[in-house]
């Protein structure tokens, strides 16, 4: 191989000067930062008017003051308010999870979710944003909102917020407050795109097996990104069925650590089998809670601790067997994985205890962090790793080239032949049909005597380059001896008589350019076509009959055959 050659000056100096400019970008923006009178010009939307005091919470007949965030112990809640000054355009705003919900003013239901039409199956109504419109006519008036809960779910019935405001400035608020979820949904996106697309090219160029860390990272990153979207409030602007919105939420939710078991038996082929079984018993627990809610026992948030327990159960064996695997093997990229995997799992367990804790916290967002440091990391590890493996694929099949290239003529040499041979025996009789065709060279040892063996030796690349020319880059072409080739041409254009004309015309062009003439090339063929039933050897056994018969022809001085 060619030795690698000294790094110059300026290869050096890159990545200095990359540093050098992240460096200086990094200092003027914490510069201008930190020194800058200039009042500041962020596009933000105004926050939103909240209606979180003034609240009567009614229960058996009592009422008393309260006000937002709310939990009560119980699964109805009812509360009481009585409305400002309102303006056209004005609309109530609150977020409600698994809850009935129903909103009158003075009698007038202005939104029934849940109580007049049940949930479809169970009682899973979603995690929602209700809406509802105000009118002017509504201001001075009692707002009564009625809130109910499964008994059976994890949470307490109750309310973490509600806003009061013109419909424009509501979504708005909204829109900005889930700017980062769309961002990191969308780089989500694109990263999961890319690597599934990252596989399916190592695929199409049938790379070696372990390109399948790419689709299962693609994968686990695509599910991220349905989870966040879909546990966002950004489900419900692009669809308007809650309950499904929420089903997508569950399921994503419960799948992702499936395809990071793949990867993770990937890289320990030891404990492929549980691996596996690990996925089995995720994607069994998935269709168990479906068939449970299918058929009104339980539905998904009540069986959400089982699935906590599966998720942190399937992290700590993952983690367990990326230790043994960095311990016994130090595989780099099993302690990309190790490093990303604590992150994730660290950001797995602070929003579990958002969860368990209270409800109302933005537990998505801590994961989301998370996330986007795991998906980082690994992102990172895996094209080093897939550089690496086209690195050593690479080499291969250049040591495989310079294994089966004759160093003279460029042409395949004897290994190569015999290996195409052992192939065609061990093909079977359903293979395609083919051309065989043999070359030898007359009066090379005359140049040699005569010459001298360098002479001897142009004679050789001088004929491999007539043969090349007169078969037109059809087939391979092997030396298989000093001044002995085969072709092997799978779609010979032309019958024999042809190839035989060119080539005796060829060599005659090739030799009135020499002081003398250098030699001639006799040359026989056989073709399966023509003898079907006969083997590789054979068809070889008579075109080598043929190469003789022309060579006799030629040291007779007889003219060309016309077949």
């Amino acid at each position: 191989m060619e030795k690698e050659r000294p790094r110059t000056l300026t290869s050096r100096l890159l990545p200095v000067l990359y540093t050098a400019v992240a460096v200086a970008l990094v200092g003027l923006l914490a510069y201008v930062g930190a020194r800058s009178q200039l009042p500041g010009m962020k596009l933000s939307a105004p926050a939103p008017h909240t209606l979180s005091s003034g609240w009567r919470l009614v229960r058996d007949g009592d009422s008393w003051p309260a006000a937002l965030p709310l939990e009560v112990d119980g699964d109805e809640v009812l509360l009481k308010i009585e409305l400002p000054q309102l303006k056209a355009g004005d609309m109530l705003l609150f977020p409600s999870r698994f809850q009935k919900v129903q909103v009158s003013v003075e009698g007038q239901v202005l939104l029934d979710y849940g109580y007049s039409q049940p949930a479809p199956l169970g009682a899973l109504l979603g995690d929602v944003l209700c809406q509802v419109p105000l009118a002017p006519g509504h201001s001075g008036h009692t707002l009564t909102l009625r809130l109910e809960l499964d008994g059976r779910y994890p949470n307490r019935a109750g309310l973490a917020e509600m806003y009061l405001d013109q419909q424009g400035t509501l979504y708005s608020y909204l829109l900005q407050k889930e700017l980062p979820k769309i961002l990191c949904i969308s780089i989500f996106l694109l990263v999961g795109v890319a690597l599934c697309a990252g596989y399916v090219l190592q695929l199409c160029k049938k790379a070696v097996s372990s390109y399948k860390n790419l689709l299962y990272l693609g994968c686990f990153v695509l599910l991220a990104a349905v989870w966040v979207w879909s546990d966002s409030l950004l489900g419900q602007l692009a669809f308007s069925n809650s309950v499904g919105v929420c089903l997508v939420s569950f399921f994503s939710f419960m799948l992702l650590p499936a395809p990071l078991l793949g990867m993770v038996g990937t890289t320990c082929p030891s404990a492929k089998r549980y691996t596996h079984l690990l996925q089995d018993l995720i994607l069994g627990n998935i269709l168990v809670q479906t068939a449970l809610y299918l058929f009104n026992v339980v539905d998904y948030p009540v069986l959400l601790p089982v699935t906590h327990l599966l998720l942190l159960f399937s992290a700590g064996y993952m983690t367990w067997l990326l230790v043994r695997q960095v311990r016994r093997q130090r595989s780099p990229y099993a302690r990309d994985m190790l490093l990303a995997l604590g992150f994730l799992g660290a950001s797995a367990l602070v929003s579990l205890a958002m969860f368990y804790i209270d409800l109302s916290l933005d537990k998505s967002t801590v994961f989301c962090l998370g996330l986007m440091v795991f998906i980082l990391i690994l992102c990172y590890s895996s094209v080093r790793w897939l550089f690496t493996l086209q690195g050593s694929h690479t080499e291969m099949v250049l040591y495989r080239k310079l294994a089966y290239t004759d160093v003279m003529t460029h042409t395949q040499n004897r290994i190569a032949f015999e290996t195409f041979l052992e192939e065609r025996r061990a093909g079977g009789p359903d293979q395609p049909p083919l051309e065989v065709y043999m070359f030898d060279i007359n009066g090379l040892k005359s140049v040699n005597d005569e010459q001298g063996h360098q002479a001897g030796d142009q004679v050789i690349r001088d004929a491999a380059d007539i043969i090349r020319a007169v078969l037109g880059g059809l087939g391979t072409l092997y030396r298989i001896g000093g001044d002995e080739f085969v072709a092997i041409l799978q779609d010979a254009r032309h019958p024999r008589s042809h190839y035989a004309r060119l080539l005796q015309k060829a060599v005659a062009d090739h030799n009135r350019q020499l002081p003398q003439p250098a030699f001639t090339i006799a040359m026989g063929s056989a073709s399966s076509r023509t003898f079907p039933q006969l083997t590789i050897d054979q068809l070889l056994e008579i075109a080598d009959r043929q190469m003789y018969r022309d060579k006799d022809r030629q040291k007779a001085g007889q003219p060309l055959e016309g077949r």
